[in-house]
């Protein structure tokens, strides 16, 4: 894969995370086909164990993806120095 830009894109640490969980979620619910999400007992919502794996799994993919395009959040090093 061809870099994106010459030059790093470097996104503050809430926009990069904001920006590679949503890939990573929309990623598993397009994708998974057995049920993503279980309720607890007050009623709040998170993925099941199996669902969770995989978003973890999606979620390291799109941040090699990020990373191999010189995209960045705050903080991160590469090949040049630190941010």
């Amino acid at each position: 894969m061809s870099n994106l830009t010459q030059y790093p894109i470097v996104l503050d640490a809430p926009s990069y995370i904001e920006l590679a969980t949503d890939l990573a979620g929309t990623w598993l619910e397009n994708t998974y086909l057995d049920p993503i999400w279980e309720t607890d007992s007050e009623g709040g919502q998170s993925y099941t164990v199996e669902a969770q794996d995989v978003f973890n799994y999606w979620l390291e993919q799109i941040e090699s993806i990020l990373h191999s395009n010189r995209i960045y959040k705050q903080g991160d090093e590469f090949s040049g120095g630190d941010f």
